[in-house]
């Protein structure tokens, strides 16, 4: 088959099966009159028949599923009863029962029917084909007026010297009105060369935790591939719609049949699956198919079986798979995490320009910077907060994603809840007694930081087989992130979780109704202060050591205070405020100084009192704020000698004196 012009990519859905399916086909096809009169309108036809005769693909249920879809992906994979809801409320309803309703192949009437179909056009980017299907399946009397409202002659026949209408995925660089993914540059560079290799991987994977952009590279992958026409043909089958009434789960020999229904005549679906199955083999070893499976984690058969199973019929062709599980076994297995900080603000930027959100687009960086730490470099918690920050302040975006009671009084509309439940509940419910107490021990420590494998056992109190057994479970579903020390050595790990994973986990924690979890987060939380308190000691003298655990002593700061024990707080401070001022961490140190002085004041603990205001007056005069630090000396000064701390009227007598002699 010789190449040709890409012309188009179809997204489809269906409500009862947990399938959606996409096909590339070539201009060369279409021009050979395969398509009919709908390929001279440069529209392909709807490419996914799921096994029912070709007179079905017009059905209103089935056309009204697909569209929901296209809105799913387009809008950050947006959960199905939200838009369902969305759509309802447009109409005027009360939610979403009445499109529930519709998608069972029931039109609503003439009135309704134009609404709808204003509004699934407005936020989908389906074409004029599918609405003149849509409307005709539904009986609309003048379905060629409306069509050339909605979309005119220009848009709905395509120009074959435009850029190739791709549908299917939230960030198109080749669709108008889609964004550019961003930050992915390398990602896509590696995936292309090795898709394009003669004698590359035959099977290439992308991995990671959910809303980290894997659909939206698969998609700016194979929509590249296509414009490139490195494949003839480029199929794109999909094993989650988050669909709540999917119960047929996609295995290795329906995407078997699938690809032999797209990629050969339509005698393929009446074979036995034995000859379809030799059929296909043949057919994939000479022809240039690409094929994308995309959220394997959801489908029925294990993805290494179906991944194993699908390798010996390859040949000359390729598969690109994502999943949330991580890729074992003979593939190349990209794993994507967050976004950095300067891609991280691109996005918010991209987002904000696109929103129309002129204040987000000229904040100030420090302001970027909040937002860049709470979404942890997470595409979709970036769109998120953006889309938020469209009619909220921003201090009530960002402490929306750690709210305590977010999972306790869930609201079907609030999109955090949403976004939590749909990225980690259902993982977090299939994880063992062992590794969801892993997870809660690992929500202790910063995100991105972590602790090395000597902390996560102290503070978990997991024998060494339990341990390793959970950490083995987390690594695999894409909850634990490993990462060398700054030794950067095959001895020593570091075992950090994402900043969205441990705000659920944290909620999922407070969530719980039998306060178990709760009670022993608690004991954690002691178990990791005693931790680093005494790594602090033991450590005094050995800044690298401490400078790799600064984020963890300062947590261990806010913690103590958060418990309200005031002698232990000033006993906290006093071994770590030190080692924050002698890395520079001036703001966060005279945080912690202050709240410790309150401490020490109301318990009239007067030696402790001494210290801690000698580090303040260090302090505040380290950060230029002279007058203050002379107060906190000079009282300092005088506790000391009433208590007779002699080294310690030493040292403050030093400090004065370099203070008054600067200012």
């Amino acid at each position: 088959m010789t190449d040709a012009t890409v012309e188009d990519f179809r997204y489809s859905g269906l409500s009862t099966t947990n399938l959606r399916i996409g096909f590339i086909m070539t201009q060369q096809r279409a021009a050979e009159g395969e398509w009919g009169a709908q390929a001279a309108l440069g529209a392909l036809p709807f490419c996914a028949q799921f096994g029912e005769c070709g007179s079905t693909m017009a059905r209103f249920g089935d056309l009204l599923s697909e569209a929901i879809h296209r809105i799913r992906l387009c809008e950050n994979n947006k959960p199905i009863s939200v838009i369902h809801d969305e759509l309802g409320y447009a109409l005027g309803r009360s939610g979403g029962t009445a499109i529930a309703y519709w998608r069972k192949g029931r039109p609503p009437n003439v009135a309704d029917l134009e609404r709808l179909a204003r509004e699934l056009m407005r936020r989908s980017d389906l074409d004029g084909a599918w609405l003149m299907r849509f409307l005709r399946a539904a009986n609309y009397p003048f379905p060629d007026s409306l069509v050339h409202e909605l979309r005119p002659p220009a848009v709905a026949s395509g120009d074959h010297d435009a850029q190739p209408n791709f549908a299917g995925a939230t960030h198109l660089a080749f669709h108008a009105g889609h964004a550019e993914i961003v930050g992915r540059d390398e990602e896509q560079r590696i995936l292309l060369a090795l898709l394009h290799a003669p004698h590359g991987a035959p099977i290439v994977a992308i991995d990671g935790a959910g809303g980290m952009g894997k659909t939206a590279l698969a998609y700016a992958v194979a929509a590249t591939c296509a414009r490139r026409k490195t494949f003839d043909v480029v199929v794109w089958v999909g094993a989650n719609t988050g669909e709540a009434d999917d119960v047929d789960a996609l295995t290795l020999q329906r995407i078997l049949r699938l690809l032999g229904r797209h990629l050969a005549p339509a005698d393929f679906a009446q074979l036995p699956q034995t000859e379809l199955n030799a059929r296909l083999y043949a057919l994939l070893r000479t022809r240039r198919v690409l094929i994308v499976l995309d959220s394997l984690e959801a489908a029925g058969d294990a993805q290494e079986s179906i991944v194993q199973g699908l390798r010996p019929f390859l040949g000359v062709s390729r598969a690109l798979v994502t999943s949330r599980r991580r890729f074992m076994g003979d593939v190349y297995a990209l794993h994507l995490t967050g976004l950095d900080a300067e891609y991280s603000r691109r996005l918010i930027h991209q987002q904000a320009h696109l929103r129309g959100l002129p204040s987000l687009a000229n904040a100030p960086d420090g302001e970027l910077q909040q937002i860049v730490a709470a979404a942890g470099g997470s595409p979709l918690a970036i769109k998120l907060i953006v889309g938020q920050l469209g009619f909220l302040p921003l201090e009530f975006v960002l402490a929306r994603l750690r709210d305590d009671g977010l999972l306790v009084h869930q609201s079907r509309d609030d999109e955090y809840v949403h976004m939590y439940t749909n990225l980690f509940l259902p993982t977090w419910s299939q994880l063992s007694a062992t590794g969801q107490w892993l997870l809660v021990t690992l929500s202790l420590f910063v995100p991105g930081v972590g602790g090395a494998l000597d902390a996560v056992s102290a503070i978990s109190e997991l024998a060494s087989h339990h341990l390793y057994a959970a950490l083995n479970e987390l690594w695999r579903v894409s909850l634990l992130e490993v990462g060398p020390t700054q030794h950067d050595s095959l001895h020593d790990k570091r075992y950090y979780l994402h900043t969205l994973t441990r705000n659920f986990v944290q909620l999922a924690v407070d969530a719980a109704p039998d306060g178990v979890l709760r009670a022993e987060r608690t004991r954690a939380g002691l178990d990791f202060i005693n931790y680093y308190l005494t790594y602090a000691t033991a450590h005094a003298h050995n800044q690298a050591a401490l400078t790799s655990e600064l984020d963890n002593l300062t947590t261990t700061l806010r913690m103590v205070y958060d418990m309200g024990q005031p002698d232990l707080l000033l006993l906290t401070a006093q071994a770590i405020c030190p080692h924050l001022l002698q890395h520079g961490r001036h703001v966060e140190a005279i945080a912690h100084l202050v709240r410790a002085e309150a401490a020490a004041r109301h318990e009239a603990a007067m030696q402790p009192l001494g210290a801690i205001l000698f580090q303040l007056g260090v302090a505040l005069h380290n950060y230029g704020r002279p007058e203050e630090a002379h107060a906190r000396l000079d009282e300092a000064l005088a506790i000391a000698r009433r208590v007779g701390d002699q080294p310690l009227c030493c040292d403050i007598l030093q400090a004065l004196c370099e203070s008054r002699g600067s200012a």
